[in-house]
C-alpha cells in the first residue's frame, strides 16, 4: 500500500513541475465517487495525510483532494496554465 501512495505522490509531484492535468477517480465524503480533471498546484501534509490543492475543472474551483481518497489517475498530457491559478488563489485570498 505504501508503495501506491509514494507512486501518486511522484507523478502528482512531476504533473505539478510539468503543469500536466491529471484525471482523477475520486471517493469524496462529500459527493461519493467522482472522476473528474484538475490542475495540481502543491502537495502538503496535513495530520499524517497528503492532500494535492488543485483546480478541480467539474467545479470551476480550488479544491483539496486526499491522496489516500484517489481510487485511480492518469497524469494527461495536456497542459494547464498556471497564471490562472495564481489569479484563483489572489481571489480566494483577498475573500478572507
Amino acid at each position: 500500500v505504501k508503495s501506491k501512495k509514494r507512486k501518486i505522490y511522484i507523478d502528482i509531484m512531476n504533473a505539478i513541475s510539468h503543469k500536466n492535468k491529471v484525471f482523477i477517480s475520486y471517493d469524496s465524503v462529500n459527493s461519493g465517487h467522482t472522476e473528474r480533471i484538475i490542475h495540481p498546484s502543491e502537495l502538503f501534509n496535513y495530520k499524517n495525510e497528503w492532500f494535492v490543492a488543485a483546480f478541480c475543472e467539474k467545479r470551476n474551483e480550488i479544491r483539496l483532494f486526499g491522496l489516500n481518497n484517489i481510487e485511480d489517475y492518469t497524469v494527461l498530457d495536456e497542459k494547464y496554465d498556471d497564471e490562472f491559478l495564481i489569479e484563483k488563489r489572489k481571489k480566494i485570498w483577498i475573500k478572507y
